[in-house]
């Protein structure tokens, strides 16, 4: 008897799962078609057209079936749409509630709701819903805090620049590259609270910083962001810091930056600091330090000479003579040692660039010692 039961309960648990799996299955059909009957509508919503109004009230007067069936679609375009398209879209939610039921799933008590409402508000770029996603970064569930990071950056406000930076640090932090992006996308706004961070932040931080200011810092001037990465790179007190420093001034690509990456190749310095300055050198095209770059080329070990020959390869025909002298003593018995070997490394790589076929050996390649 007890065989007979334990066999009819498991063939009502195989009805069950089967019926769920035909509803399943009925209802992912029937939700495709109806998305299908209003995508010509949204695709002619953000189609580029002066007149949206039939596609938009064609759309806002949708059934709550057909709206729920064709929302993922509008969610993904609205993502992936600019200008017209994307003020389009964010109307048509506007109509459809979309961002008043997002800034009350704010406060849902499930981590995915808020996360999803974060999400929607930061494609809407909805300037009102600041305030709640900077509460958000201190939120308990991580996923939660990534959301919201990403939606201040797409949202665009500078007021919660602090509050990002804050968040590389601390026992609810976010992922770092996730706060970069942010900071990026709010500019050079963001620029004052960067350059505070670097006065006060714990090394990682200041590490991160000295990078978003090596990519934002040359948008609209360099007043602020250049002496304060001068400073990092000469007097912070972590030395993956200061070369951050320089290699953002590099980045950063304007004359301001050449004076301190030139003091930051002396002797005093770290050996990854002068690599680095070496290095960000050549990306900023300066010519004027092609004297100072053929004197590293002779620095003690591996790291200073080889940026200094990489940065040469970038700075054009005086740096490449500049390589071809120092290459010159190759022809020797022992092959010109290091200086030589960086030298003739660079120089094939220029003539490669060129499309022009180096002599046998030009490639030789000078290994740096272990360790390093």
């Amino acid at each position: 008897m007890v065989l007979g039961v334990l066999l009819n309960g498991l063939g009502l648990l195989g009805l069950v799962i089967v019926t769920g799996r035909v509803r399943h299955r009925w209802r992912a059909e029937r939700d495709a078609r109806l998305a299908a009957q209003a995508r010509p509508w949204l695709l002619a919503l953000i189609g580029g057209d002066d007149d949206v109004a039939e596609p938009l009230d064609r759309l806002s007067a949708l059934g709550r079936r057909e709206w729920r069936a064709i929302m993922p679609s509008a969610l993904t375009l609205l993502a992936q749409v600019r200008g017209q398209g994307h003020d389009a879209l964010a109307l048509l939610f506007d109509r459809r509630g979309l961002a008043g039921d997002a800034l009350r799933g704010l406060s849902a008590r499930g981590a995915v709701a808020r996360a999803d409402a974060a999400y929607v508000l930061g494609l809407l770029g909805r300037i009102e819903a600041v305030p709640r996603l900077r509460r958000l970064l201190g939120d308990r569930d991580p996923q939660v805090r990534a959301v919201a990071a990403r939606a201040l950056g797409q949202i665009g406000d500078p007021v919660a620049a602090p509050d990002l930076i804050g968040c590389l640090s601390g026992a609810r932090q976010v992922p770092a590259h996730i706060v970069v992006q942010a900071l990026i996308l709010l500019g050079p706004p963001a620029r004052p609270a960067l350059v505070a961070a670097l006065a006060r932040g714990e090394a990682p931080v200041r590490a991160v910083v000295v990078d978003v200011l090596g990519f934002t810092g040359g948008y609209a001037g360099s007043a602020e962001a250049v002496p304060a990465l001068a400073r990092a790179v000469a007097s912070d007190p972590a030395e993956e810091v200061r070369a951050r420093a320089a290699r953002a001034l590099g980045k950063m690509g304007t004359r301001e930056c050449l004076d301190p990456l030139l003091d930051a190749t002396d002797p005093a310095y770290p050996e990854a600091v002068r690599a680095e300055a070496a290095r960000a050198l050549g990306e900023l095209g300066a010519v004027e330090a092609v004297p100072v770059l053929r004197d590293l080329l002779g620095a003690p070990g591996y790291r200073v000479p080889h940026s200094a020959a990489e940065a040469l390869r970038e700075l054009g025909p005086p740096a490449w003579e500049a390589l071809r002298v120092a290459a010159a003593d190759a022809e020797g018995p022992a092959g010109g040692g290091p200086v030589a070997a960086h030298a003739r490394e660079a120089l094939a790589v220029v003539e490669l660039r060129r499309g022009v076929r180096p002599p046998v050996g030009a490639v030789a390649r000078v290994r740096p010692p272990s360790g390093h």
